[in-house]
């Protein structure tokens, strides 16, 4: 009889040879229905859950850019998280605070999720990266539960946001939180995180500016940029901007980390050229997929990473994108507050622009002023 320790052996192989061989879709083939299988065997471990895992272990490979090691490290983890029961226990505990909101399970429930962030995320005893990821989920879960609950009149709707702040604990999103900017020097926050553009929302950008800078497509996040977090359906508003901007000869595509058929529900809308929902930010691969996209609609006109502007609200994701990509940066305001956002980012976002204000470098509110924080393409921070 083969061990379950035998199957993942059979599984990392598997994975291995996608990476070692010139990652070939086949490979990756294999290697995911062999992940299926296995996690089919495990009776602990629902249909949806097993959905759910081979889902992200597809992500993994296939957009994570990431060597063998640090992907297996991840495929490992989802594999094995199920062995202790922990994540179970989790979603049980959480059940059992969903009806009856009281204060002792509510504890018993955050003590569960760091019963399993010890097993699933192992402390880096020389950095304490873990150990600032472990505090940030436990402040998030702490306010999910204590402040949120009223907001959920379905468990599951509930248990999303808690399985969303769970599994960012181990995500490739999880080595820029672990970051210690007060490491980096003025320049590298510079050139990672202060956008080229500035303003309260995106009707508020000087898209002629853009233009005369050679500008010819424009990303747009979706979430809390055009619209509210969760958004399906643009604004009037919305729509008229991008037929002003198409009528100025700019073509617009969607690029953000929100679920894809709900970026391509908005795509259709606004009748972008192209949109890239589990975008990824801020790794910068969706840029690739977009200028491929553009060279394509365009019988094989040249697009470069000069000719392109991204507008979001997030400075750890879409700036950090965009600055690393090479494109031009607009940040926009928090499109209605930051309801219906990830807490976690937006701590994160947090400390990067405190950071930013204490070495005098760039800040988000205004100094003496109103609105004297903003400013367009080609000026300064007054």
């Amino acid at each position: 009889m083969i061990t379950q320790n035998e199957e993942i052996k059979v599984i990392k192989s598997l994975v291995e040879r996608f990476y070692l061989k010139g990652e070939h879709k086949s490979d990756r083939h294999d290697a995911e229905d062999e992940i299926k299988h296995f996690l089919e065997r495990q009776s602990e471990i629902s249909d949806k859950n097993v959905d759910d895992i081979r889902e992200r272990c597809h992500y993994i490979m296939k957009h994570g850019h990431h060597t063998f090691d640090e992907a297996w490290t991840m495929i490992e983890k989802l594999l094995t998280e199920y062995e202790s029961g922990l994540y179970n226990q989790i979603k049980e505990s959480v059940k059992k605070f969903f009806r009856t909101n009281s204060d002792s399970d509510r504890h018993e429930a955050q003590e569960r999720v760091r019963d399993y962030l010890k097993h699933v995320v192992k402390l880096d005893e020389k950095t304490g990266s873990d150990s600032l990821r472990h505090e940030i989920v436990d402040d998030d879960i702490h306010d999910l539960l204590k402040y949120d609950r009223r907001n959920f009149t379905e468990f599951e709707d509930l248990w999303n946001q808690i399985e969303d702040i769970i599994d960012w604990a181990w995500t490739v999103e999880s080595e820029y939180v672990s970051k210690d900017y007060s490491r980096m020097s003025d320049q590298e926050l510079i050139d990672t995180f202060v956008p080229d553009v500035y303003q309260k929302n995106v009707y508020r950008i000087d898209y002629e500016k853009l233009k005369a800078a050679g500008i010819k497509v424009i990303t747009f996040d979706i979430d809390a940029t055009i619209g509210f977090a969760g958004i399906w359906t643009p604004s009037s508003e919305t729509k008229n901007l991008f037929l002003k901007l198409r009528d100025m000869g700019f073509q617009m595509a969607l690029f953000s980390n929100a679920e894809p058929p709900r970026v391509k529900s908005v795509e259709k809308d606004l009748c972008a050229f192209y949109s890239m929902g589990h975008g990824g930010k801020p790794h910068t691969f969706g840029f690739d997929r977009i200028i491929q996209q553009y060279v394509a609609k365009n019988l094989g006109t040249e697009l470069s990473v000069n000719q392109i502007a991204h507008v979001g609200n997030d400075i750890t994701k879409d700036i950090q994108a965009g600055n690393r990509a090479g494109v031009t940066t607009c940040m926009v305001r928090t499109f209605g507050g930051s309801f219906g956002c990830s807490r976690l980012f937006y701590k994160e976002a947090h400390r990067v622009t405190k950071e930013l204000e204490k070495r005098g470098i760039w800040r988000k509110h205004h100094e003496r002023i109103n609105d004297d924080q903003y400013y367009q393409l080609g000026e300064k921070q007054k």
